[in-house]
Order: C-alpha cells, then sequence, then structure tokens
C-alpha cells in the first residue's frame, strides 16, 4: 500500500530529515527538482551534499551544492519510483518560514523515529485508483549540445537526469484518483529515455 505522510517542519528539521536521507545502495537513484523565483534544478541528487545544476534567468548553468541551494527554494521534490519527497514554503508567524513536506510512496525511506512529526494520511487516499502515465518533457536532444535538451519555441536549454544519451525524456507520473475520477495527489516517479 502507499504510504503518504505529511508534515510542517522547520527549517532546521526539514535540513535534518534531508541530511538523514539515506537509501543505501540497491535502492534507486534519486532525481531532484528545485525551483526559485528566477530559476530551477533537475538533477541526480545522492546527499545534502551533492553538487546540482543550477538555471537562474539569463545565466549560463552553473553547478552549486544543494545544502546551499535549498533554503532559498520555494518548492521541489526528491523522486524516485519507490516514492517522492515533496515540499513547498509557505509563511508562518512572525516572519518565519514554514516547510509543508509530503512523502508519498511504497517504500520508507527513513527510519520510523526520524518521521516522528509526520501525520499518516494513508487511509484518506485508499479509496483512490491509480494511474500512471508519461508526459514529453521539452526539447530535443542535439549532438552539438551534449546533455541538453533545446527547446527553440521558449527559447531554452534543459538538462534532464537521465542514464544514457537519448533524443527526448517523458516523466512517468503516479495519479491518484478520486471517485469521479480528478486528481486528488500525484507524485513523480521517473524519467524515461525517448529515442522516437
Amino acid at each position: 500500500m502507499t504510504k503518504v505522510q505529511a508534515a510542517d517542519l522547520t527549517w532546521e528539521q526539514f535540513a535534518q530529515l534531508l541530511r538523514d536521507l539515506n537509501r543505501g545502495p540497491d535502492a534507486p537513484k534519486l532525481r531532484g527538482w528545485l525551483e526559485w523565483p528566477d530559476g530551477c534544478s533537475f538533477d541526480w541528487w545522492t546527499s545534502w551534499n551533492s553538487e546540482i545544476a543550477c538555471y537562474c534567468a539569463w545565466q549560463r548553468p552553473r553547478r552549486k551544492n544543494f545544502s546551499t541551494v535549498v533554503p532559498e527554494a520555494t518548492a521541489g521534490r526528491i523522486f524516485a519510483p519507490d516514492g517522492q519527497l515533496q515540499w513547498r514554503v509557505l509563511p508562518g508567524e512572525r516572519d518565519t518560514r514554514i516547510w509543508r513536506v509530503v512523502f508519498i510512496g511504497s517504500n520508507q525511506w527513513w527510519q520510523d523515529a526520524q518521521l516522528a512529526g509526520f501525520r499518516d494520511f494513508s487511509d484518506q487516499f485508499s479509496a483512490c485508483s491509480i494511474r500512471r502515465c508519461q508526459y514529453y518533457l521539452w526539447g530535443l536532444h542535439s549532438p552539438i549540445s551534449p546533455g541538453e535538451w533545446v527547446e527553440l519555441r521558449i527559447p531554452q536549454r534543459f538538462s534532464y537526469p537521465v542514464e544514457k544519451p537519448c533524443r527526448g525524456v517523458r516523466i512517468e507520473v503516479e495519479d491518484f484518483l478520486n471517485s469521479v475520477g480528478e486528481v486528488v495527489l500525484s507524485r513523480w516517479c521517473d524519467l524515461i529515455p525517448v529515442d522516437e
């Protein structure tokens, strides 16, 4: 059964949760998505001190340490086929910020003690049907730009964390549907290389 757990955390609690994320050598690789007002990152995520590619408006992509980028991010997610940790930053009392964090997955990524402040909402989604679908991501790969997918309609270059070179990329998404077929919860599962 898929677990759905959530909590509102302080920055210190959230940072510790990410530091404690240790999945072991046999677990699927993690990908991370971060967004902030003038940029984003979509890269492999290995640890709190991972180097990630950051794309900011009007700048060339740069590699930065995850631990220095995540405090400025307004939202993000770390995902693999077996689960996703998603968050967004909300205003709190007295000019503080709250990290609203949701874990959706079939695999527990931490020891239960590390999720002590999380509430379990799994039963609220147990009646949902689950639909997996795939969507094409922007851009086509060009041999002139290794590791980048170019989209001329925007214009923008994208970098996607995939394991092999490919012409295009699809994202696999798992949607939770209520009794009338509306999506009430969604999680990213995987990136699929496409050579069509």
